[in-house]
């Protein structure tokens, strides 16, 4: 059994330390539309303009140390298309600013709610319609679906998901909630972050599995604000709290038993403009100069592993990701190149917006109704992983 370190408050990050804050918006310096929609050139100048310096100040020297790795590994991709996507997402993950210390948390939903979606599923699994093949989802079966059946499941974890980001003032709003999406056999997930126009603060809600044997369980994997990459196993009625957009998660090794069930809720600030301002395009215009950087092969062939939008780099290989070809077997050696480096210890030129007294009481009266967070819960669930 694998025990990874639990979290302190030391090595996490103080709320809003990540990341960095342009001076312009994407929309502003003339970027709407997709990738490729205007020239590098222009891409880059628009960068400029924006004010994306690719400087994070505020990062301890685990999670640095982490994120270069990390950019190795993906300059190391060979492929047009593989090497995009995970730059895509490395960018995303630099950029997007931290709203709590540790980047995850887990709490016990209610034991009522969570009965029902107990029951509901076990009632309907046999009959749970497909989902089809999944992008990043790995194994011999695809995963099934059976409908939560909660109208008020969102209203109903607001709270709870607002106690966990008091720094987000206005709070936040609904945005989905999906499943229950029930994993086979053998099933992995690559890493990902999610949707950063919208999938910002997330929770897993764990209702219920099956697995082989007790002491194999299967995590959910995250890179916390900490560097360190650690592995939970949640109990069923327990939901893990993350930065969705912020952190990668996935599950890299094989589900050992018959299902493993979830409902994943998702939320975002209400007041997107001042507290996170962030589109897709905003990622796309902050990618740095570098990315392209040779050799790249742009040959049609999107790369043996690609996936999307999921990191598909050495380290975050997961179990039934299809292998490497032998060309890549050294290119991991090869050094980084062409990319800006950070010049300055200081924070971004645009400041946070100042506190707003009227939200901050908002706020404090809102968490003073949601259960609250129980850091032991969290050891527990690392521990058992």
């Amino acid at each position: 059994m694998a025990l990874w370190r639990v979290l302190s408050v030391a090595a996490a990050a103080h709320a809003g330390t990540l990341g960095e804050r342009p001076e312009l918006r994407a929309d502003a310096v003339g970027y709407t539309g997709g990738w490729g929609s205007v020239g590098e050139a222009a891409r880059l100048e628009m960068r400029s303009k924006a004010g994306w310096k690719w400087e994070f100040p505020g990062e301890g020297a685990a999670y640095a140390a982490r994120q270069e790795r990390r950019l190795a590994e993906i300059l190391a991709l060979e492929h047009y298309q593989e090497r995009l996507d995970n730059f895509v997402q490395y960018t995303q993950v630099r950029s997007v600013p931290n709203f709590t210390e540790t980047g995850f948390a887990v709490v016990r939903i209610d034991e009522a709610l969570h009965g029902r979606l107990k029951a509901r599923l076990h009632e309907r699994m046999a009959d749970a319609r497909s989902e089809g093949e999944v992008q990043g989802i790995y194994g011999a079966s695809h995963p099934t679906f059976v409908n939560h059946g909660e109208q008020k499941l969102l209203e109903e974890l607001k709270p709870t998901m607002e106690a966990w980001v008091p720094g987000v003032e206005a709070g936040l709003t609904p945005v989905t909630a999906y499943g229950m999406r029930v994993y086979g056999r053998g099933a992995s997930l690559a890493f990902h972050t999610d949707r950063v126009d919208s999938h910002i603060i997330s929770g897993i809600v764990h209702v219920d599995h099956a697995y082989d044997a007790d002491d194999e369980p299967w995590p959910i994997e995250i890179e916390g604000h900490d560097g360190e990459r650690h592995a939970v196993s949640l109990e069923p009625g327990q939901m893990l709290l993350y930065e969705s957009a912020k952190c990668p998660h996935g599950r890299s090794t094989a589900l050992k038993g018959d299902f493993y069930a979830s409902v994943f809720v998702h939320f975002k600030p209400t007041d997107m403009a001042s507290e996170w301002p962030f589109s897709q395009q905003d990622v796309w215009v902050a990618v740095p100069p570098g990315w392209d950087a040779e050799p790249l092969k742009n040959d049609g062939n999107a790369g043996e592993r690609w996936a999307g939008a999921f990191l598909t780099h050495d380290s975050m290989e997961v179990a039934g990701m299809p292998p490497r070809g032998p060309s890549s077997a050294t290119s991991a050696r090869r050094p980084k190149r062409d990319l800006p480096k950070a010049v300055e210890a200081r924070r971004n030129a645009v400041p946070a917006p100042a506190p707003n007294a009227g939200r901050r009481q908002a706020a404090n009266a809102r968490n003073k109704l949601a259960p609250k967070i129980d850091a032991a819960l969290l050891a527990k669930a690392e521990a058992a992983a």
